[in-house]
């Protein structure tokens, strides 16, 4: 009926609040390095991605960083990724580092 939690990241934060509550309290923050990020299906274009931590401070912008040897952040905490294709707003996604479930593609730093 669209009431309530029904988009992944609404569902996500809700399994994040669950595991706070199981686990007594936040878990430690987590530095990772942001190896790479992926968009499928292809779009078979160039995607603009941009990283903003809570305060609205973007971390990483891809179309300022093209050509000039990309350094990818290191990253913690939430963080909202946003992909655009030219001035269009594809879609946005939030991730909190201590909460990835996928570590192996992320992968703390040593």
């Amino acid at each position: 009926n669209g009431k309530g939690v029904t988009i992944p990241s609404q569902i996500r934060y809700v399994h994040h609040y669950e595991a706070v509550v199981r686990e007594g309290g936040l878990r430690p923050q987590r530095w990772l390095k942001l190896v790479r990020a992926e968009v499928q299906p292809d779009l078979g274009e160039s995607l603009r991605m941009q990283i903003f931590d809570p305060a609205g401070r973007c971390v990483l912008d891809s179309e300022e960083s093209s050509g000039l040897g990309l350094t990818l952040p290191l990253l913690e905490g939430d963080l909202k990724f946003v992909c655009f294709r030219d001035t269009e707003k594809l879609f946005q996604a939030w991730l909190h580092t201590a909460y990835d479930p996928q570590r192996s593609v992320l992968g703390p730093i040593p």
